[in-house]
């Protein structure tokens, strides 16, 4: 339980107290905890206890029952049949802890030792405070190297194996470094909302410019961009150079939809690093994929930045200008692409090659995996289709489950000429809401196999869902190609009508 972000006794003594003595707030969940000072608990008590807790409806995640006698395995082991029941019912888990158990945790907290239990103190605990205090801030500097390198799993398990000495011994300023490498830990994990709570927690232990901006950057992931907007121009109000507040001002307003006036930044500071990274993002946000591609240039072409070799900053500019070649109106992919295109494609390719290789030597890329599939695109559009099959089976390996890793695969099957591979890897993902197009993909692959009713049968399941327009549009494109080659006039008429109502112009169908 220890450290918990909230622990409550409950009540006093002579009143009620609902089947819990003392209740936990944790990011991991709430729990609840009976303490019961006798030697030993039958399997039947612990059954009355958790139906008591169970008759309050606490909203607890666990319950921990905890007595002063020695382990017992039938009690143990009724704690476990309770918490399969009640798994399957969406009740709290069970856990029994005995006093043997707790001095095992006490070996883990030997400042709470030292103050309420000194006679059970192992003389093996005796440490310096500052020693331990100077070491653990050491080891999360180490931490951050590690999340830097993209060595997560790693960085996990240190931060984890840290956490209860830490907290012994932490004051302010090392309860708010620890939460902040946890925050950023998850935000490398993808778990951005789950970040955004931690940097929100670490801003509770300090009152400086940096705890609030640290704030401002939690509120931005948990989609409270108005409130991260109102902190960050504080800290401006008071520190104009700030570029820290500053960059969080361009990405709160941009996903505020709010017009920023870019002059109101020092002409020093709007040359920081920190400050034209968030300009770009938030160019590529608003759809500025011209202007994010020249913030990214500038940014990757100064080599005395750390940004110049941040693997996220250079997949980021990969992702504009793949978007920008794809909103190109010529642009012809395959074998058929030009010159230019051509050197465009193979520069994203190149862009992306040094993040993979580095995340593949140190078994991190599982954390990266969509770089792969941004790699097998750009291959796939200069007509390299075994090195962009190469690419999505590698990914496929990291994350088999993933709808959008088949889909594409598939299409890269589909034009090798294998399709009998690649629908069946469309049946598995037919029905998924990441990848809504499947269908569709899978209705082209029959018609240029020449299976036009099985390709009419898909399209006109498809013209009774809910798609987006573009989507729409294409299903009923692909269904008036098909009624064009069997000269269905009829047929013919009826989808010109409906295209035209859902607004294509007369150039979207002719393409």
């Amino acid at each position: 339980m220890y450290p918990s972000h909230l622990v409550q006794l409950v009540g006093t003594s002579g009143q009620r107290q609902k089947g819990l003595d003392i209740y936990a707030s944790h990011l991991d969940g709430d729990f609840g905890i009976q303490c019961k000072c006798q030697s030993k608990i039958t399997p039947s008590q612990l059954a009355k206890i958790v139906a008591d807790v169970l008759k309050h409806r606490h909203p607890i995640k666990k319950l921990l029952v905890t007595y002063n006698g020695k382990r017992d395995e039938p009690l143990q082991s009724r704690a476990r049949l309770i918490t399969a029941e009640h798994h399957s019912l969406g009740h709290f888990a069970v856990e029994v802890h005995s006093w043997h158990d707790i001095l095992g945790y006490l070996k883990l907290h030997p400042m709470i030792a030292a103050i309420y239990l000194p006679e059970y103190r192992p003389p093996d605990l005796s440490f310096n405070v500052d020693t331990s205090k100077t070491e653990c801030s050491n080891k999360l500097s180490s931490m951050d190297a590690l999340i830097t390198r993209y060595q997560l799993d790693l960085a996990q398990q240190e931060l984890e194996d840290l956490k209860p000495r830490l907290f012994d011994i932490a004051d302010n300023d090392l309860k708010f470094k620890y939460y902040c490498s946890l925050g950023r830990l998850r935000s490398k994990l993808g778990k951005v909302t789950e970040a955004g709570k931690l940097f929100i927690q670490a801003a509770t232990y300090l009152d400086t410019p940096e705890a609030l901006l640290k704030k401002a950057s939690g509120l931005l992931m948990i989609d409270r961009s108005a409130e991260a907007l109102e902190i960050a121009l504080s800290v401006t109000d008071h520190d104009p150079n700030n570029g820290e507040a500053w960059s969080i001002v361009i990405r709160a307003s941009a996903v505020l939809h709010k017009y920023f006036e870019v002059e109101k930044i020092p002409i020093g500071t709007r040359r920081e690093d920190k400050v034209l990274y968030a300009l770009a993002a938030a160019s590529a946000h608003r759809q500025e994929y011209r202007q994010a591609d020249e913030l990214f240039e500038h940014l990757r072409k100064n080599e005395d930045s750390e940004l110049s070799t941040n693997k996220d900053v250079i997949a980021e500019h990969a992702k504009v200008k793949m978007i920008l070649l794809q909103n190109q109106p010529d642009f012809q992919p395959g074998d058929g692409c030009g010159d230019v295109l051509r050197q465009q494609l193979i520069s994203i390719t190149q862009l992306l090659k040094g993040p993979i290789d580095e995340l593949l030597a140190t078994g991190s890329l599982h954390h990266r995996v969509h770089w792969l599939e941004l790699r097998s695109q750009a291959q796939f559009f200069l007509g390299n289709y075994r090195e962009a099959l190469n690419d999505l089976e590698i990914a496929l390996v990291l994350e088999p489950d993933s709808s959008s890793l088949k889909k594409s695969k598939a299409v890269v099957l589909a034009q090798t000429g294998s399709a009998d591979e690649a629908l069946p890897l469309l049946d598995q993902v037919a029905e998924s809401p990441q990848v809504p197009e499947a269908r569709l993909i899978k209705a082209h692959i029959l018609m240029e196999a020449g299976r036009e009713d099985e390709a009419r049968k898909e399209l006109r399941t498809l013209m009774n869902a809910d798609l987006p327009k573009k989507l729409a549009l294409g299903v009923r494109t692909l269904l008036l190609r098909l009624e064009i080659s069997k000269g269905n006039e009829p047929a013919i008429a009826r989808l010109l009508k409906e295209l035209s109502r859902h607004g294509a112009t007369r150039a979207e169908v002719l393409a």
